[in-house]
């Protein structure tokens, strides 16, 4: 079955170009979620299931997805460095599809079932500062319901005293935090990721996905998907092509 990712209609413009983004959680009441997605210009066709001829995942889509899921198994997931993570990396070059992966899959029905906390998506970049990480931090607490719990993580100075207050909220409840973008800092190699990778802390029933072009930041991570070229004439290679012109177009 494929998964086709579009254009929400009802997006605003400024909600098409703000830069942290929120998925809120399931309702217990009707077990629908209220997504809130960085839109994309144009419907792609996402392969979460085909295999190769050796019954691997033909896409890294499909393997993303897949290992999210299969972290929940009795098999535990284990990294190069022998360390069992709960954060799972899309590594690989600008083009690559990364972040349409990371759309699709938070939108896949699979995904969503097995995440009833909510899908909690972010976006760093390469100009991302601590401010706008802990504005991310707050407001995937205010998309799962948190008024006093925000307020405290707003008054925090720095990432990881942000982390530290929001860990007791998200400890009951599985999510998935997606973060887009992240790069090596002045102060670190591996950015932001240390103080993020907390959020999982006592909370084994969520988990982490981001997506990153940096080699060192995938290793630190845990558990890598490599984005490799991709088709330069495929569907999602133009895609990408032509949600980038697009987004020039805009500027004009």
């Amino acid at each position: 079955m494929k998964s086709a990712l579009a254009n929400d209609p009802n997006a605003s413009e400024n909600e098409l170009n703000i830069d942290i983004h929120g998925i809120a959680s399931s309702s217990k009441e009707d077990n629908s979620s209220a997504l809130t997605v960085p839109a994309f210009s144009h419907a792609v066709n996402l392969d979460f299931d085909s295999r190769n001829a050796e019954g691997q995942f033909a896409t890294p889509e499909g393997t993303l997805k897949h290992r999210l899921l299969l972290s929940f198994d009795s098999e535990s997931v284990t990294a190069a460095d022998g360390k069992t993570h709960a954060a799972y990396v899309a590594v690989g070059m600008v083009g690559t599809g990364k972040t349409i992966a990371l759309q699709g899959v938070a939108t896949d029905k699979d995904i969503l079932a097995c995440f009833p906390g909510g899908i909690l998506y972010m976006t760093l970049g390469q100009e991302a500062t601590v401010q706008r990480a802990i504005q991310g931090i707050e407001r995937a607490m205010a998309m799962t319901g948190a008024t006093t719990e925000v307020e405290k993580v707003e008054k925090s100075t720095s990432l990881a005293g942000a982390v530290a207050q929001s860990i007791s909220w998200f400890q009951d409840k599985k999510c998935l935090f997606i973060i887009y973008d992240v790069w090596p800092t002045d102060d670190s190699p591996t950015g932001f990721l240390s103080e993020l990778l907390q959020l999982l802390q006592g909370n084994p029933g969520s988990r982490l996905a981001i997506s990153t072009r940096s080699v060192k930041i995938a290793i630190e991570a845990g558990i890598i998907v490599d984005f490799g070229a991709r088709d330069p004439l495929g569907p999602i290679s133009r895609a990408i092509f032509m949600g980038a012109c697009d987004g020039v177009s805009s500027r004009r």
